[in-house]
């Protein structure tokens, strides 16, 4: 299960130094900034092609009446549904330790940490909250990996 670190904290850095309204119109010069594609906008959200090296280097944003509540970026490989939870679970903590160790490299102190199965760290900065879960997708297929999402006003 490869974590795509460098991506993640680049992103995570420039993030944190966006100059974030939170508005939808932020949405396509972030990805401009970022490298990546925005692919579709509609009511309620967006698909962004990103270039992290991952096997589904996608993030999507969710949100209402052209604001944007968060954003949601892959940051890790997915695990095959066939792989037992007994061989993921140790490379999914594993991956979640080093890119928290990463992130808190180029961010300051997290406000907020909780361990656990579904484990969670989060900043919360001034142009942009952050917050990393480990935990498996919201969408099929049901497997797990990492990812890191935005959090707006």
């Amino acid at each position: 299960m490869h974590v795509d670190i460098e991506g993640a904290t680049r992103i995570a850095r420039l993030a944190a130094e966006f100059d974030w309204t939170w508005a939808v119109d932020d949405l396509e010069p972030f990805c401009t900034q970022a490298g990546w594609e925005l692919v579709e906008l509609r009511q309620g959200g967006g698909s962004i092609r990103t270039n992290l090296h991952v096997c589904r280097p996608k993030a999507n944003m969710f949100g209402r009446q052209h604001r944007m509540d968060w954003i949601s970026i892959f940051v890790t490989d997915v695990a095959d549904d066939a792989t037992p939870m007994t061989v993921v679970r140790p490379l999914r903590n594993a991956g979640f330790a080093n890119l928290t160790a990463a992130l808190t490299s180029v961010l300051p102190i997290p406000t907020y940490s909780e361990p656990g199965p579904e484990a969670t760290i989060r900043w919360d900065l001034p142009k942009s909250g952050r917050r990393t879960r480990d935990e498996p997708p919201r969408d099929p297929p049901a497997t797990d990996e990492s990812e890191v999402s935005g959090m707006g006003g």
